[in-house]
């Protein structure tokens, strides 16, 4: 009995290579907005800091930095994501076109 070959149409890859590209620009826009959350919540924690450390003197002095360097880093690596994502959708839409 002969073995029966399966061959995918090309009409299938493209549906395929779309929804990639659509899952990449969302998780783009995800990253995006959780790097603005975690900003907004730094920049709250250092406006309230003062306070905090009025009730709580047991908070370590380097706390402020420690939020800074939290934030930036976070906004580095997002930003640097979605760099990559951005390549990889335009290699994907060349795939595409």
């Amino acid at each position: 009995m002969p073995r029966k070959t399966v061959t995918t149409p090309a009409v299938k890859v493209k549906p395929n290579l779309e929804f990639r590209i659509q899952q990449l620009r969302l998780e783009k826009i995800i990253y995006s907005l959780e790097a603005i959350l975690v900003i907004l919540v730094v920049f709250m924690a250092l406006m309230f800091y003062p306070v905090l450390y009025q009730f709580l003197p047991n908070i370590p002095a380097n706390l402020p930095l420690v939020l800074l360097a939290i934030g930036v880093g976070f906004s580095l690596f997002v930003l640097i994501g979605n760099i990559l994502r951005m390549l990889k959708i335009s290699k994907l839409e060349k795939e595409l076109g």
